[in-house]
């Protein structure tokens, strides 16, 4: 089980690496294109920076479509792919921590939440649901 958390945690570590190469890569070739003089090399730069930004809409409009069509739960939860995928999406495109609402719909706690679970390796888990306190314990019931 170890081993599991450990993979699981390097895992999400490489994603979030790559992302975050990836992404300097594409900034750096937005700037290289913008460096051109004259009318062509201002619309190929417009070109450009249109294409990324229709990216990345398509991601993000798609992730909230899939999450609308899961109708089984009244308030439905992400699975563990597309908080990856959203933790990449996060790097590729240098999305501010404090803008994930807007952008994604959740609340910044539940990205740190995210975080910290893919830290200790355990991003696919739900939370186990708890005992009440007031609640008898098994052993005792069993006593009685």
């Amino acid at each position: 089980m170890e081993i599991f958390q450990a993979a699981t945690s390097l895992i999400v570590k490489s994603v979030v690496l790559s992302a975050q190469w990836a992404g300097r890569r594409r900034r750096l070739y937005l700037q290289r294109a913008s460096s051109g003089t004259g009318e062509v090399a201002q619309l190929r730069v417009e070109v450009v920076a249109l294409r990324d930004e229709n990216h990345r809409l398509e991601f993000e409009n798609g992730l909230l479509r899939s999450r609308l069509r899961d109708t089984r739960s009244r308030k439905p939860h992400y699975t563990p792919i597309q908080r990856l995928q959203i933790l990449w999406h996060m790097e590729y495109f240098n999305i501010p921590r404090e803008r994930v609402k807007e952008h994604f719909g959740i609340a910044k706690s539940s990205l740190y939440r995210w975080l910290h679970a893919a830290e200790r390796g355990d991003m696919g888990k739900n939370k186990s649901r708890q005992d009440s306190p007031r609640k008898t314990p098994p052993e005792m019931a069993r006593l009685i």
